[in-house]
């Protein structure tokens, strides 16, 4: 994301090493990339999920 400059990232909930709500958090505690916008997505949609991905700093979740 800092390398590319992004302005949004597209990221997915279930991942292998780190699923996105954790790295979305991630992303949002990062003073460096306060810019970045993050968008969840996941085939997985519970109401939960997607309450846990806008707590962690997503922009928005589908």
């Amino acid at each position: 994301m800092r390398a590319r400059r992004a302005n949004v990232v597209v990221m997915k909930v279930r991942m292998p090493d780190l699923d996105g709500i954790e790295a979305t958090g991630l992303v949002a505690a990062d003073e460096d990339l306060a810019d970045v916008k993050v968008l969840v997505l996941t085939a997985y949609g519970t109401g939960e999920s997607i309450v846990e991905t806008l707590r962690g700093g997503a922009s928005g979740s589908w």
